[in-house]
């Protein structure tokens, strides 16, 4: 769980690479964000799992964090999920939403 949150979050994705995300789980929206399990399988058929956090409308999702892809990842993958969820929601209920631009 050394991965969690990548330095560049917040800092834009590969359009292309997104198309690449296969969803799991999709663990609701909070704060103007959606949090999500998606498995990514590169072109060499690797697979690893990755919880994703994105605009509410679909754009400018970013992974926070990656997970192999095992049963055990993806238990470590709900519980990160639940968690960052968790975090939007106490957000949102004290105002802080993200600015439009």
């Amino acid at each position: 769980m050394g991965e969690l949150i990548r330095p560049d979050f917040g800092q834009g994705q590969d359009t292309e690479t997104a198309a690449k995300h296969e969803a799991l789980s999709f663990f609701g929206q909070a704060a103007g964000y959606a949090i999500a399990l998606v498995r990514d399988v590169d072109e060499r058929g690797n697979a690893v799992l990755q919880v994703v956090v994105g605009l509410v409308d679909g754009t400018d999702a970013q992974a926070v964090a990656t997970l192999p892809s095992t049963a055990a990842g993806e238990v470590d993958g709900t519980m990160i999920g639940t968690a960052v969820l968790k975090s939007f929601e106490l957000i949102e209920a004290h105002g802080k939403t993200p600015q439009t631009q």
